[in-house]
């Protein structure tokens, strides 16, 4: 799956919870691939989401991208980072202290399954838990 699919899944993920959303233009994005509303009179909610389709370990740096778009939008209410791969610890912690909720690859096949009915095989491995409380260096 090329990464413009992999935001389309995305997509297509947030739709399937009872959201409106639609991609960003792939060129324009400023980091945004797409962008989940629920329209509420009493709390609307307006996500930013950023799909990263990795092999390795997603390192603070991708969370601090998310931070900095959700900066651009200030309608935003919060923001998800969903990742076929894994967060490193510093990145699990700067998204928690951010608004941003984090989808990581056990979560994603669970959900694919479960909201969409596709059974999928994330192939990647995360490294041991000794070798994953670096940053991805």
């Amino acid at each position: 799956m090329n990464p413009y699919e992999f935001e389309r899944l995305v997509k297509d993920l947030f739709a399937k919870m009872g959201y409106d959303t639609w991609r960003t233009e792939s060129s324009r994005d400023d980091g945004i691939d797409a962008v989940a509303t629920k329209s509420d009179p009493h709390m609307p909610v307006e996500c930013i989401v950023q799909a990263k389709r990795f092999k390795g370990v997603v390192a603070p740096k991708e969370v601090q991208a998310l931070m900095g778009a959700m900066t651009e939008k200030p309608t935003a209410t919060h923001g998800y980072l969903v990742t076929t791969s894994w967060l490193s610890p510093r990145s699990r912690q700067r998204a928690r202290g951010q608004r941003i909720h984090t989808i990581e690859r056990n979560q994603l096949a669970s959900m694919i399954k479960d909201l969409l009915g596709f059974d999928v095989v994330i192939s990647n491995t995360p490294p041991s838990s000794r070798a994953r409380t670096g940053d991805g260096r």
